[in-house]
């Protein structure tokens, strides 16, 4: 007898692991996944390791070398000019 309660006890909580399993995945699955920084290399400051908070910081450098990159040497022509981006 005390066994087949044993047994019914781990075959319920096994059913339940799997249940925590199940909600767990549906709960990470729902949670939105971190947003890849935009900037490439970009840290938040000493006390914002984890970039979570806004905080100003300069992109300069970064916008013009991604200006260069997307609009380097563009040119187009048209009747009476031609706009070039240098």
């Amino acid at each position: 007898m005390k066994q087949a309660i044993f047994e019914e006890q781990k075959k319920k909580e096994a059913e339940l692991k799997e249940k925590a399993k199940e909600i767990l995945q549906m709960q990470e699955a729902s949670v939105p996944q971190k947003v890849e920084k935009r900037v490439e290399g970009a840290q938040g400051s000493v006390w914002n390791t984890g970039n979570y908070f806004w905080e100003e910081k300069s992109v300069t450098k970064w916008a013009e070398e991604r200006i260069k990159e997307v609009l380097g040497g563009f040119s187009h022509s048209f009747p009476g000019g031609e706009i070039k981006v240098t």
